[in-house]
């Protein structure tokens, strides 16, 4: 327990921030919580959860209630417009395509609020308004928006743990909102729709022309999550995807990105993104902010470091960093410098590593015709290649021979309290 009790303000009720408040509430910190959603947001698609966020889950004693949420993905498959399956890569460990832990979204949300909300004051519906620093703490106004009143706190502290697109971080460094984020020129929005006898417990990819992606997965729930993905370099989908746009002017655009395309399950699909009313658009890109904290506002997640889905890692991410964040403010609960460059020190090599995407990762989803029957083929002798054993037998021939470096594995080995 902390011998010296500080105030901590973390905005944002996502992953990271209930991981962070879970952390400090326990080591006898004054937590308080705040979300611009009015209520815990249950919308998303499935997350997964790799060792290094599993060993930070056990340790918070909710593992089993995980696994109890979870998915239950067999696996990725990649399937054509008329249904046929060219690759089906299975469930098998750290690198496969379908992690052992894959959970939607919501579902761990839900989890991290439940542990933490008795020790953890959360305040839903309000975000900062304004906040100034002061030698004492820092003065922040908190803005309700279920009647736009403002109220005045101090806190000594402030995690901005608000996703790619943060104004506490836009505020803290006095820069456009934009600036640290790396756009990959790529958007997507998800939805769910009830399960229909044909699908499956596989997640199933297909590609079409002029790089549009549609994924479906299960939920666990008798729900199947739905994930469109399109590339596009003008400015029109990035205004769209953007919260402030209305719901129904996004589903417009979307169904209009896509009515051109003929599928086995398109239809249903596009009708069941027409009914939804858990639609959720964001634009595909990396957080790589040069500094991770600036006086008494320090970035968690996706503010500081989002990874983008197409590197994956983003949710273990948040939880590894909400802990290590938590860990290093309750050694140095007197002295947020020391503590904020500690937490950066010890993620950020960490964190750069899972950030580099594959060379030509969206060569992935072809602008033409061909080149998706290319890239459908390409996979199809992958899978055939995997399947015969002959990648694990040149990955073993390769560590025997020093002189054939093989990639670095990214691995973080998350201290323990």
């Amino acid at each position: 327990m902390a011998t010296t009790p500080i105030r901590v303000l973390i905005s944002g009720a996502g992953i990271g921030g209930p991981v962070a408040a879970y952390w400090l509430a326990k080591a006898g910190h004054d937590v308080t919580v705040i979300e611009r959603a009015p209520v815990l947001r249950k919308e998303g698609q499935t997350v997964d959860i790799r060792k290094e966020g599993l060993t930070v889950i056990e340790w918070m004693g909710i593992r089993g209630q995980v696994d109890d949420r979870t998915t239950k993905e067999a696996g990725m498959r990649l399937v054509d417009t008329k249904g046929k399956v060219w690759a089906a890569f299975p469930q098998t460990g750290d690198t496969s395509f379908t992690s052992e832990v894959e959970i939607v979204r919501g579902e761990l949300a839900m989890l991290f609020y439940e542990i933490s909300q008795a020790n953890v004051r959360y305040l839903f519906g309000t975000t900062i308004n304004e906040f100034t620093e002061t030698e004492e703490g820092v003065d922040v106004s908190l803005k309700d928006h279920s009647d736009s009143s403002l109220k005045q706190e101090r806190f000594d502290i402030i995690i901005a743990a608000e996703g790619l697109y943060s104004r506490t971080r836009a505020k803290a460094f006095n820069e456009d909102i934009s600036k640290p984020i790396h756009t990959l020129n790529a958007f997507t929005t998800s939805f769910s729709l009830s399960a229909d006898p044909s699908d499956t417990t596989w997640a199933d990819a297909t590609m079409f022309p002029e790089k549009r992606v549609v994924l479906t997965r299960p939920d666990g729930f008798g729900r199947t999550r739905v994930s469109i993905m399109w590339h596009d370099k003008a400015s029109e989908s990035r205004t769209i995807v953007h919260p402030s746009t209305p719901i129904d002017k996004q589903k417009e655009f979307i169904l209009s990105r896509f009515q051109d395309l003929s599928s086995h399950n398109l239809p249903r699909l596009l009708d069941g993104l027409n009914a939804s009313d858990d639609l959720y658009s964001s634009e595909v890109g990396q957080a790589k902010t040069p500094a991770w904290s600036r006086g008494r506002v320090v970035l968690l997640g996706d503010s500081a470091y989002c990874p983008s889905p197409m590197a994956g890692m983003g949710t273990t991410a948040a939880i590894v960093g909400a802990y290590i964040l938590a860990a290093e403010i309750a050694r140095h609960p007197t002295n947020h410098t020391q503590a904020f460059t500690a937490y950066e020190s010890h993620l950020r090599p960490w964190i750069e590593k899972i950030q580099e995407l594959p060379p030509g990762v969206t060569l992935g989803s072809p602008y033409s015709k061909v080149g998706v029957k290319m890239v459908y083929w390409a996979v199809y002798l992958f899978s055939f290649v995997m399947k015969t054993g002959v990648v694990d037998v040149m990955a073993k021939l390769l560590m025997s021979y020093q002189g054939v470096p093989l990639p670095p594995v990214s691995t973080f080995d998350v201290p323990s309290a």
